[in-house]
C-alpha cells in the first residue's frame, strides 16, 4: 500500500484541489503508489465517542459507512497526507470527522511514551504524517495551532516523522510545489 491522501475540502475548493493535483503529480513522478480520498465524495458519519470500537465490537465502528476502506488504507500506508483548508487553526469538518474515526486503529489499552498516555496501534499505522493546510486569511497564531495539531496527531498515531505545512492562495504554484517537495523530503519521501 502506498501513500494515502485525505483531501478534506468539504466542497470543491480550487486551492486545496490544486494542491492535491500537485501532490499526486509529485508522487506519480517518483513512481510512488497512492490512494487519493476526496472525503467529500464519501459517506463519513461523525464519531459519537460511544466506545463500541474499543469494547463492544473491537476494531469495528457501529456506523455502516465508507470509513472502513479509508481506515484499511491508512493503517497500511507508509505516509498519510492530510490536506485541508485551515479552519481556526484546525482541520475542515470533513477531515476532522475522518481523523476522529481513525481512533478505531488504536487499542483500548495505554502505553506511556515521552510522558504521554497513548493507545498502541491495532492494525499498524503510517510511518509518517504530513499535514498540508491552506490558510486564506490566517488569524494570529492560526498557523502555529495547525502545526501543533499535526504534531499531536502524529504523537497519537505513533508515527516516526511528521511535518506541517501551511500554504496561502497568494503563493505561486512553483513555490507551493517546491514547498510540498521539501515537506515530503522532511518526512522521508
Amino acid at each position: 500500500m502506498g501513500t494515502v491522501i485525505l483531501n478534506g475540502a468539504a466542497i470543491e475548493d480550487s486551492m486545496v484541489d490544486e494542491l492535491d493535483r500537485i501532490l499526486v503529480q509529485i508522487l506519480t513522478g517518483k513512481g510512488e503508489s497512492f490512494r487519493d480520498f476526496r472525503l467529500r465524495e464519501y459517506d463519513i458519519s461523525p464519531c459519537r465517542s460511544c466506545g463500541s470500537c474499543a469494547f463492544r465490537s473491537p476494531g469495528k465502528c457501529t456506523f455502516d459507512d465508507d470509513m472502513p476502506q479509508i481506515i484499511r488504507a491508512a493503517a497500511n500506508s507508509p505516509l498519510l497526507v492530510m490536506l485541508t483548508p485551515v479552519r481556526f487553526g484546525g482541520y475542515s469538518s470533513q477531515l476532522k470527522k475522518a481523523v476522529d474515526r481513525l481512533m478505531v486503529m488504536g487499542l483500548p489499552l495505554y502505553i506511556v511514551k515521552g510522558g504521554h498516555l497513548l493507545h498502541p496501534t491495532r492494525y499498524g499505522n503510517p510511518t509518517a504524517l504530513l499535514g498540508i493546510g491552506v490558510a486564506e486569511n490566517p488569524l494570529p497564531g492560526e498557523e502555529d495551532a495547525f502545526g501543533t495539531l499535526v504534531a499531536r496527531n502524529a504523537l497519537n498515531m505513533l508515527v516516526k516523522s511528521h511535518k506541517a505545512l501551511v500554504l496561502h492562495p497568494t503563493d505561486s504554484i512553483a513555490d507551493m510545489e517546491h514547498r510540498i517537495r521539501e515537506a515530503l523530503e522532511g518526512v522521508g519521501y
